[in-house]
This record gives C-alpha cells, structure tokens and sequence, in this order.
C-alpha cells in the first residue's frame, strides 16, 4: 500500500473531517502531521480519536530536521505540503526534489504582507521553485488559483481543492421562519475577537442603526473570544444594546453547530480572510450569508441576491444597509437559504477525495 505523508498546521475539526474521509476512502496510507498540538486562537477541547495516523512535528527553526527525518523514515511515496512558510518545510521540500518524491502543494488564498524588500524577494524565488516543481498545486477557492498562478505554479497542475464541512452533520430539518414565524430574526457571527480583521465592532454599529430605524425584532450573536472582546462589549453597553447583542466567548465546535442550525442570517463583515470555513458551515446549515467580498469563501461561494449578499464595503452603513434589505425579502428567505444549502451541496468530500486519488495515480 503507498503511503501520503501529509503536513498541516493545526488539527482543527474540519481538517479533522477531510483526513477521515480520506483515510476511510482512499487506497492509500494516509500520515498527517501537525506542526503544532494547540492552537492558542482556537483551543478546542472535543475531539474525536483520529481515524487517521497522526502526529505532532514542530517545523520551526530549532526542530528544522524533524519532517526531513519522517520523509525518509516513512519512506512515503507522496507528500502534501500545507504550510509552506516554516523553516521545516523548506528542508522537507528539497528532501523530496533528492529522493524524488512527487508532491502537492495546497493552500489558502495568498495574502502580500509588508516585508522587507530582500525578503519579500527571497520569498518570491523560494515559491517560485517551490510551485513550479509540484506535481499538483491546490488552492482554495479561483483567487487562491489566480494568486498562485501568479507566483509561479503552471496552469495545468493547478487544482481547486477548498475545505470541507460535513454537509450530513449541518443539515437541518426545517426552516425556523416557516417553523417560528413570531421570534425575532436571529443573526450570528462566529470568529476571532480581532476588530481590525474581523469588523464586529462595525457589526455591533450597523445593529445599532438599524434600531434607529425602527427594527428591533432581531437579536445579534457573536460566539467567539479575542483580545478585543472587552472593547465590544463597551460598545455594546454604550449603544444600549444589551438585551439585543449578546457576545458568548469561545465555545466547542459542535455547540457552534447547534447555534447555527438556529439561526438566520450568518454575518461575516471581515477584511481579507483566506477562506472561512465558517461561511461554508453556514450555508451547508441553509443560513443566508451577508459576507465580506474581501472573504475568499463568501467571494467564491455566494451570488449576490440569490444564496446571500455580498459586501462590497464593510462600514456600518453598509452591513445595515446590506441587513435592512434582506429583512425587507423576507418572502424570499426560504428560496436563498435552500440554494445556500444547493451550493454548500456542490462541494461534497467525495470531490476532494477524487481529486486527491487523482494525484495519487500520476
């Protein structure tokens, strides 16, 4: 049986899911391994025992060798590469161009960051020869494909390979319009604490404009901690919002889930985001997404009026603008939250599957 040696970041539940389903459908040994055993951001707590071989290498500088030592101990007969930025993988990488092993790249949207110039230039020449030299190169979503085009992978390796929630899990019953006409609309949000990223303090604003304009029947929840959670929840209390905005901390995956599957509208007013796997938990739960244009999910996944509303701007102005009129549809709800779910329903782990059994058979 060949072997998939397979390096991510952080264990989180939808990595989670994506690696069972491979390891329970693919031919093929599949290795995971971590570069991290917690994540300080997400501290979940609730996981199930992998299905899947997993481990804990540290990829920084001080522990460098560790993947290099795992390649040529495991004898793999393929690598992926997920985080590409760690001094570990730099060594994993030329490890396989000497053994030849054939490897994938897959990664998330490219964002350009301020760097020096001789790194900025360094890092330019190091993907290049890093993306050129894959047999296979996945990105989440057609800008992550544009943006790694652009800095070296060719046209004819280069593959959309998004996340993955499980669709069978996020399904619910009925739509809670049609089920409680009479409650209040239920908005939610679920991320960092981090305004700068993730806009919520413009989210609390537009909630506030909106009771200027006389809706009240809605009720606003954030499921989330952060090192601006204190700063919401002064706003909140100085917009006179308490009864009408409730921030709950952090919470465990499955209790988010429950949330979801009670909610409405899912609100994601952030700046650049790589691709939120919570816009895609989201729909896969029939909500309605109002999201960022500047979030790689929402920008690929949503058409504008008929499975959610773009953003274009994330002022609060905007997000109440974007707010008021949906509330104003409300006839139409059901028809955008059941292509919310159409949509979600395109992306089953089955094409992942497919796509990395295609890599394998090269």
């Amino acid at each position: 049986m060949s072997t998939i040696l397979w390096t991510c970041p952080n264990r989180t539940p939808y990595n989670d899911y994506f690696f069972s389903s491979l390891a329970k459908d693919l031919p093929h040994e599949l290795s995971v391994i971590y570069f991290n055993e917690h994540i300080e951001s997400h501290p979940w707590k609730v996981f199930n025992r992998p299905s899947y071989r997993s481990m804990v290498i540290p990829a920084s500088l001080r522990n460098a060798t560790g993947l290099l030592k795992e390649l040529i101990r495991s004898k793999a007969d393929a690598v992926v590469i997920a985080g590409w930025n760690y001094p570990g993988v730099m060594l994993l990488w030329l490890g396989c161009l000497l053994t030849r092993t054939p490897y994938a790249i897959w990664n998330d949207t490219p964002h350009s960051e301020d760097r020096p110039f001789w790194i900025r230039q360094m890092r330019r020449a190091y993907l290049f020869c890093l993306l050129r030299a894959a047999t296979r190169v996945w990105g989440t979503g057609r800008e992550a494909l544009v943006r790694l085009k652009a800095l070296g992978a060719t046209s004819n390796r280069l593959q959309d390979l998004p996340y993955f929630v499980d669709l069978e899990n996020l399904k619910r019953p009925t739509l809670l319009q049609n089920s409680e006409p009479n409650r209040p609309v239920r908005i939610i949000s679920c991320g960092r604490l981090d305004n700068k990223q993730k806009g919520y303090d413009h989210a609390i604003q537009a909630i506030g404009l909106l009771r200027e304009r006389g809706i009240a029947d809605i009720h606003y929840l954030v499921i989330g901690n952060g090192k601006d959670r204190a700063a919401l929840e002064e706003l909140i209390v100085r917009m006179a919002l308490d009864h009408t905005v409730t921030i709950t901390g952090w919470m465990e995956y499955n209790d988010v889930l429950k949330h979801l599957t009670e909610a409405d509208i899912f609100l994601h007013p952030s700046a650049f985001d790589p691709f939120a796997v919570a816009i895609l938990e989201a729909m896969a739960s029939g909500l309605i997404v109002v999201g960022s244009i500047d979030a790689m999910s929402a920008y690929n996944r949503i058409e504008h009026g008929k499975n959610g509303i773009i953003l274009n701007t994330r002022t609060p102005q905007a997000i109440a603008d974007a707010l008021e009129q949906l509330l104003n549809i409300r006839d139409r709800w059901a028809d955008m939250q059941a292509a919310a779910r159409q949509t979600a329903e395109e992306w089953p782990v089955s094409r992942g599957i497919k796509i990395v059994s295609d890599f394998m058979s090269d």
